[in-house]
């Protein structure tokens, strides 16, 4: 094959190996959503990743080998059948100049990126097209959706909502200063999230905006965690707190009767005190106020009135 051809004379069987060459024409036809690449290397024809050049300019093998990590290969002529969608194949390609000597098509395998630059970030349309009865959350570009909470989950929060509101919320038997809301919808940067409780101070939330979500960071959120929600609670929230500099984050786990009090140290979260049973604790970012956690727990049926 000379060093300026676009594919070698084929195999026994007529396939024709695809060169770099080949592939970066290809790369200049389709949509800017997808990318097509060099495939194997050892493929006939095929050059290393760290000499694929375009343009006279080399690009770094590095750089290369970004764009190849989650990629999967289609036939070539399976663009063929979905040139509309992937963008129009140049006229000459189409014709076969790029084929073998009988003109027919290349047959080789390009590789298309369908991981990374091709994912789809999930947005707020995706959130207002879930079914009412769960909760949507986007979270790092996915997808989250979770049942409404159960019994025990929705009595904590919305005991722990009432422990905090009067003192807090409305300064009734505390300091005030605070705006608490109940499953507030926040838009930070592109991620959504619904936390079970989150806070204020009225010095950066004067009162709260008419609009169906808060795009402000609060400075407490609180996750009642469940078995189903718990690694998420954990691994993709936290990080997008504590990224949106969220001073104080709490755990509460029914089922286990624990709290976990969380403070922002800085690229991360701190744990500051874990308490449960049947204390009664006063609690940062809230020690004003002593709490009763055992008001929290779900009550055994033994013991129901």
């Amino acid at each position: 094959m000379h060093e300026e051809g676009l594919a070698d004379e084929g195999d026994a069987n007529g396939r024709t190996a695809v060169t770099p060459k080949a592939l970066l024409v290809l790369t200049q036809s389709v949509a800017s959503a997808f990318a097509f690449g060099v495939g194997d290397p050892k493929v006939r024809g095929g050059a290393p990743l760290n000499s694929l050049q375009r343009g006279g300019d080399e690009v770094p093998g590095d750089r290369c080998k970004r764009r190849f990590r989650g990629v999967r290969s289609l036939p070539f002529t399976s663009f063929r059948r979905h040139e509309g969608r992937f963008g129009r194949i140049p006229a000459d390609v189409r014709r076969g100049r790029h084929g073998n000597s009988a003109g027919r098509p290349l047959r080789g395998k390009v590789t298309l990126m369908a991981a990374d630059a091709a994912r789809r970030h999930a947005t707020y349309d995706d959130v207002l097209r879930a079914p009412e009865h769960v909760v949507a959350e986007v979270l790092n570009g996915d997808l989250h959706t979770s049942p409404r909470p159960a019994g025990p989950h929705a009595e904590a929060a919305s005991v722990l909502g009432m422990d905090l509101g009067g003192p807090f919320h409305r300064g009734r038997g505390g300091p005030g200063g605070w705006i608490i809301l109940d499953e507030p919808e926040l838009h930070l940067d592109r991620d959504i999230l619904v936390p079970d409780l989150a806070g204020w101070l009225r010095s950066r939330l004067p009162a709260v905006p008419p609009t169906p979500f808060l795009e402000l960071a609060p400075d407490w959120t609180c996750e009642v965690v469940s078995p189903g929600s718990e690694r998420i609670d954990r691994e993709r929230k936290l990080p997008i707190y504590a990224r949106e500099r969220v001073a104080h984050v709490w755990l509460v786990n029914p089922l286990e009767r624990m709290v976990e009090v969380y403070r922002l140290d800085g690229d991360g979260y701190r744990l500051v005190v874990t308490r449960g049973g049947t204390d009664r604790v006063r609690l940062e970012p809230f020690g004003a106020i002593e709490i009763e956690l055992e008001a929290l727990w779900p009550t055994p049926p033994s013991e129901a009135k």
